[in-house]
């Protein structure tokens, strides 16, 4: 987990920027919830996989 976590954090950095430029972050709240921006990121990436690479698009993240 820590492996994904040092690959995949760059990509959840840029989701969180492009979030405060878009005014849909607010400044504060910037750090608090990382590991829901990991979790996200995570899930899109999984999503894709499995929808590209197994067709299997109704499978759900967590499930």
């Amino acid at each position: 987990m820590a492996q994904a976590r040092r690959r995949f954090m760059p990509a959840a950095d840029a989701v969180m920027r492009r979030a405060q430029d878009a005014g849909r972050l607010r400044p504060d709240l910037a750090m608090t919830d990382l590991q829901l921006i990991f979790s996200m990121v995570s899930c899109v990436i999984q999503h894709t996989h499995l929808s590209l690479f197994r067709f299997d698009g109704h499978r759900r993240c967590g499930g």
